[in-house]
């Protein structure tokens, strides 16, 4: 799609208005109602449609059970242990704790389970692990992300 300059657009705006575009006032009117239709128009657009759907694998590492995520990550849709064909079960932070409660004696293996958290002070969505990987493994991870 060809680029076209804002002028251009003003210009059209103010003609098919019956209005002289060549007058500065007549210019800045075009300029505040056509941002105030961008504006308007962004409003109606749900949020979906500025997200994508994304994959990334995900290393394991053993006695790791946290990994950060894409900076743009938004929702985790499913996670799959592509090593041993599994699909992970999300657990809502709640139920993870409930069923994980001392991550000091969490066992290792194969994970089955997860959650998503959040760091503040970093700014980055967290994947925790249960069981904690023994071993590396490879999940593939389909999400939904902002677009960047």
């Amino acid at each position: 799609m060809a680029s076209v300059a804002l002028s251009t657009i003003y210009a059209n705006v103010l003609k098919d208005l019956g209005l002289n575009s060549s007058d500065s006032t007549w210019q800045a009117r075009a300029t505040r109602w056509t941002n105030k239709a961008l504006d308007k128009a962004q409003s109606f657009i749900p949020i979906a449609e500025f997200m994508q759907n994304s994959n990334a694998y995900i290393a394991t590492v053993a006695d790791q059970a946290t990994y950060s995520l894409p900076a743009d990550f938004l929702q985790m849709l499913s996670l799959r242990d592509d090593t041993n064909s599994t699909i992970l079960d999300e657990l809502t932070h709640g139920q993870f704790d409930r069923n994980h409660p001392d991550p000091s004696t969490e066992s290792t293996g194969k994970p089955y389970e997860y959650t998503l958290e959040y760091d503040i002070s970093t700014g980055v969505h967290i994947l925790r692990l249960a069981a904690i990987p023994d071993d590396a493994y490879t999940l593939y991870a389909t999400m939904r992300t902002f677009h960047q």
